[in-house]
């Protein structure tokens, strides 16, 4: 019903964005070195990475369903949002090295970033 609904379906994508102020918040906490305008950024590319990554599962569906009008994703959700988080790996190493220098290992629990 998503797929076939354009209303319904962009409803459903701005969700997405409902996890950046969480995100920048969970940052700042884990990074004390990264400053809120920089987490707040990563969060929102973080949050577009997301947003893009479902938009494409939801238009990439499968020809095999089993009811008229029912429309079935083709696809992995988790390799998409892996596939375009890919391109913020640097920024958000980047925000994870701003606490330990070049040579410095991190503390457990620290500031590491996983895309």
């Amino acid at each position: 019903m998503i797929t076939t609904s354009p209303a319904l379906r962009a409803c459903y994508l701005d969700t997405v964005s409902t996890i950046e102020e969480p995100l920048a918040a969970a940052i700042v906490e884990r990074c004390p070195a990264v400053d809120q305008l920089t987490a707040q950024v990563l969060a929102a590319g973080v949050g577009a990475a997301a947003k893009l990554a479902l938009r494409q599962w939801l238009h990439s569906t499968s020809a095999a369903t089993s009811m008229k009008g029912f429309v079935v994703p083709s696809g992995s959700l988790p390799t998409l949002i892996r596939t375009a988080l890919t391109p913020l790996a640097p920024a958000l190493d980047g925000a994870a090295t701003r606490l330990h220098p070049e040579g410095a290992h991190p503390a457990p629990h620290s500031c590491h970033i996983e895309a």
